[in-house]
């Protein structure tokens, strides 16, 4: 469909979908990944899927991504992790602008959930993925003593090595 043969109400329905999810809250998002992951209907969980996908592309999807690593629920816990990355991943390959977001300034929010006790394994995986492509990306610019920053908070134990040698070997 070309832009020249959108209707008029075409167009409001697609301006009403893309408005909805810029004003999702994070209530609304876990409703959504309830009913991806535990609804037994199909075409439920197909909306869900779809809605989700799309809300990872909005600039909503970081500041929500970021309150879902500090929740209990696994899943959503993943689902906050696994997008941050995605975030950032695709902020560094150049298909999303940062916009407003300090990458740099995500460091320390993934060093502090990486040593929280609640944060599951996957989550941390994509964590450290997200570490990695902040550090790659800023090494050479605006972080240039990122990687000695790193070894440093090992070595001072405010971040275990684990996850620093999982971030500079990824």
């Amino acid at each position: 469909v070309s832009f020249a043969t959108i209707t008029h109400w075409q167009f409001l329905h697609v301006f009403a979908s893309w408005h909805k999810l810029n004003l999702m809250s994070a209530a609304e998002l876990q409703a959504r990944l309830q009913e991806l992951f535990h609804s037994q209907d199909v075409g439920v969980k197909a909306a869900a899927d779809e809605y989700l996908r799309r809300f990872v592309e909005t600039d909503l999807a970081w500041p929500l991504s970021k309150e879902l690593l500090s929740n209990s629920d696994p899943s959503f816990q993943f689902f906050g992790a696994q997008t941050l990355c995605k975030k950032v991943q695709r902020t560094l390959q150049g298909y999303e602008a940062a916009g407003t977001v300090d990458l740099k300034g995500i460091v320390p929010l993934i060093q502090n959930v990486l040593e929280m006790p609640t944060t599951t394994n996957p989550s941390k995986q994509q964590l450290v993925l997200a570490l990695a492509a902040i550090v790659v990306a800023l090494c050479t610019s605006s972080w240039t003593t990122a990687v000695s920053d790193l070894l440093t908070s090992a070595a001072s134990n405010q971040l275990q090595p684990k996850f620093v040698w999982g971030a500079l070997l990824a």
